[in-house]
C-alpha cells in the first residue's frame, strides 16, 4: 500500500515514508472506526478511500483554517464500504 499510495501522492524517494505510512494507518483505523469494516486487499472502494484520506492529511498537514468536513466522495465511499460490509454479514 505504501509504494501505490506514494505513486498516488507523486512522491519520489523515501524520505516521506514513515509520515506516509503512518497516514495509511491512521486512514484504515479511521475507515475502521466509521463502518466497521476491515481492510482486505480486494477492496477497491476501501483503497481508494484509504488514498483519498491520505491524500488529505498529507497535503493539508496544517488544521488552522482549513475546512474539517470529509468531502462528499470520502463519505459516500465510506457509507458504501459500510453497506457493502453489512450486506457481507447477512449473507
Amino acid at each position: 500500500m505504501l509504494e501505490l499510495a506514494k505513486e498516488y501522492l507523486r512522491v519520489d524517494g523515501n524520505d516521506e515514508d514513515l509520515i506516509i505510512r503512518s497516514l495509511i494507518d491512521t486512514a484504515k483505523q479511521y475507515i475502521k472506526s466509521a463502518t466497521n469494516v476491515d481492510y482486505k486487499e480486494d477492496n477497491h472502494a476501501y483503497k481508494m478511500v484509504v488514498l483519498l484520506l491520505t491524500t488529505r492529511w498529507y497535503e493539508n498537514r496544517n488544521l488552522v483554517g482549513k475546512n474539517d468536513d470529509l468531502d462528499y466522495t470520502i463519505s459516500s465511499m465510506l457509507l458504501q464500504i459500510e453497506l457493502d460490509g453489512d450486506s457481507r454479514e447477512v449473507n
